[in-house]
């Protein structure tokens, strides 16, 4: 099976930006609850007047976070076309590696990473220049899903047994996230995501990293299909 973080494959990706947008579009109309008020919320519970976004795409949800509190927002992102993308936002972005990152020690209050470290191919590497750069009393505010996320989907085309294994998942991120970290806290955001029609459906699948091949095996259904989610954030603080 293809690895989530063989880096080639998350290049080709992030090449597109219309694949982000339907994954942000799925997030935003199909997923109950709100994952991403869940999260921005998190980032406000303490000190953030300094926020790094790692992976941030087209960089929507940092702009979302400088607007909605006011704060400043630094974005990092190993793709120049979508750090592209969200300087078009006025976001100050920086073209880089999650394992290797420009800034000093200490530099920033909140670390947010969103669906992403389990790319990282050297994830203990990529946790160690996190903790680097955050301050002291700082916070990584990490999402990510479970191996089984929406199974029902999965099943319909054949494929729910096998899905990627996740270096970053619901079901491992406390064990990860510890030896980084000197308190960390999973907070459950399972719930489900309801794809209005089958063409939904087909074209959420066809942005998946690993089984896009398999859109056209998803059996014609007449009207809404909901499958369960089980994604998780986890916020884990430096002394």
């Amino acid at each position: 099976m293809t690895r989530i973080d063989d880096i080639e494959l998350v290049r080709r990706d992030y090449s597109d930006p219309t694949r982000l947008e339907e994954r942000f579009r799925a997030w935003r109309e199909y997923h109950d609850p709100d994952m991403l008020a869940l999260i921005e919320g998190a980032v406000s519970e303490g000190p953030h007047a300094q926020v790094l976004e790692v992976g941030c795409g087209d960089g929507r949800f940092s702009e979302q976070l400088r607007d909605d509190l006011h704060t400043r927002v630094v974005a990092l992102d190993f793709s120049p076309g979508m750090a592209a993308q969200a300087a078009l936002r006025g976001l100050d972005v920086q073209i880089g590696d999650i394992q290797s990152m420009p800034w000093p020690d200490g530099q920033f209050d909140v670390v947010v990473a969103n669906w992403m470290l389990y790319h990282v191919p050297d994830l203990d590497r990529g946790l160690e220049e996190i903790h680097r750069v955050l301050r002291p009393g700082g916070r990584l505010v990490a999402s990510t899903m479970a191996n089984g996320h929406m199974r029902e989907l999965w099943d319909l085309v054949g494929d729910g047994e096998h899905a990627p294994e996740l270096a970053f998942s619901t079901d491992n991120g406390l064990d990860v996230l510890r030896p980084h970290f000197d308190h960390v806290e999973q907070r459950s955001m399972a719930g489900h995501a309801t794809f209005p029609s089958h063409a939904h459906a087909v074209a959420h699948i066809r942005t998946t990293l690993t089984r896009a091949h398999l859109a056209d095996q998803l059996p014609y259904f007449d009207g809404p299909l909901s499958a369960s989610t089980s994604n998780s954030m986890f916020i884990a603080t430096r002394d």
